[in-house]
């Protein structure tokens, strides 16, 4: 039999962000993938439903038995996480944000009008205020921008070591992930190619040394992108440490990609940075804009929507060019509808505070 416990950690993925700054004696990590059972739980949620059993009452039967206070969890794109609150009225329901959200594969692409103010969190720790300003056509509760969390545990740095380093979005294909087929995968990932072309000549042009940041471990990844140019360094994805990325991140003295969580956290932290979001072109998809939720136009100083070779260079001399004081001005006109930077979590932190958790700090 489980304990009781004052805090819940909802699902093991996404928690070690926050984990840190709590005391773990008064918090319990809930597997809601269920790759192991507790048999106990098993069978009591068994017998209540009449053998009518799912994974939903199995995980609301351990919820029970745990008896928390608060839930917390970084599965921000749950329905059934968005759900807790019809069977827990009691408990306080949180969330924090783990990545950038959109309306192709996501939560957004699932819910319409029948959604809106169907479900309830208590607080939600987003990326910006217009995020937040979607999440709220569906659910009731206090939106609170924080930016990324992981990228707020790094200080920024101006180490420049002269290189280009392109955020590689590439993925193995997977028919679960891409039900429309292995076409659509191709054409999801033509944008990679693109643009890796065009960062690829750049750099050859201006003696800049091009760096791919890998973004799972398989060595495919690394094949798909010497097809295109055999001359940039790989740097494969830390298994153990994503604080890694932003280090290599810092040290760069550019950053491209496309429409990365990563890449707008680049941007936040002040590193000069292009986002050609040129995906929903390639995909027909007129919905995968730079900044979304934001209506940002679609060509910018340090951004486009449109698959312009032209307006590709034209952004890449603007990054050379700009002087450190312009750069920081024209982001800061920008990025409070992007992403929030607030080194060490402080405004997170005082909220934990708020809500009486068992903290380190």
């Amino acid at each position: 039999m489980p304990k009781e416990f004052e805090l819940l950690i909802y699902d093991e993925v996404g928690s070690e962000s926050f984990k840190e700054y709590l005391d773990p004696k008064y918090f319990y990590v809930l597997d809601t993938r269920i790759e192991k059972l507790n048999l106990f739980i098993f069978l009591k949620s068994i017998i209540k439903k009449n053998f009518k059993w799912n994974s939903q009452s199995y995980i609301h039967e351990y919820i029970k038995e745990i008896n928390p206070k608060i839930i917390i969890s970084a599965i921000d794109n749950n329905l059934n996480y968005w759900m807790l609150k019809n069977y827990f009225k009691d408990i306080k329901i949180i969330f924090i944000q783990n990545g950038i959200r959109d309306r192709i594969f996501d939560i957004f692409d699932k819910l319409d009008e029948r959604h809106y103010k169907k479900f309830k969190i208590d607080k939600m720790f987003v990326f910006n205020r217009p995020i937040g300003k979607v999440y709220s056509k569906y659910i009731n509760g206090d939106i609170i921008p924080i930016g990324s969390i992981n990228n707020n545990k790094i200080p920024i740095s101006n180490t420049d070591d002269g290189s280009i380093i392109y955020i590689s979005q590439w993925t193995k294909y997977i028919p679960e992930t891409y039900p429309q087929g292995y076409k659509h995968f191709v054409d999801f990932h033509y944008s990679e190619e693109y643009l890796f072309k065009l960062v690829s000549k750049f750099s050859s042009e201006n003696n800049l040394k091009l760096k791919v940041l890998g973004r799972s471990f398989n060595e495919e990844e690394e094949k798909f992108f010497k097809k295109i140019n055999n001359n940039f360094i790989f740097l494969k994805r830390d298994e153990k440490s994503r604080n890694t990325s932003y280090k290599r991140i810092n040290e760069s003295k550019f950053v491209v990609t496309t429409d990365s969580t990563l890449g707008y956290e680049a941007l936040s932290r002040g590193k000069k940075t292009a986002i050609i979001s040129c995906r929903g072109k390639f995909l027909n998809m007129d919905i995968l804009k730079f900044g979304w939720p934001y209506n940002f136009d679609d060509y910018g100083p340090f951004w486009t929507n449109i698959n312009d070779e032209s307006y590709f260079f034209k952004i890449m001399n603007y990054l050379q060019n700009v002087s450190d004081k312009e750069w920081s001005e024209t982001v800061s006109n920008v990025i409070e509808n992007i992403m929030l930077y607030d080194y060490n979590n402080k405004i997170l932190k005082n909220n934990f505070k708020k809500l009486n958790l068992k903290t380190k700090f």
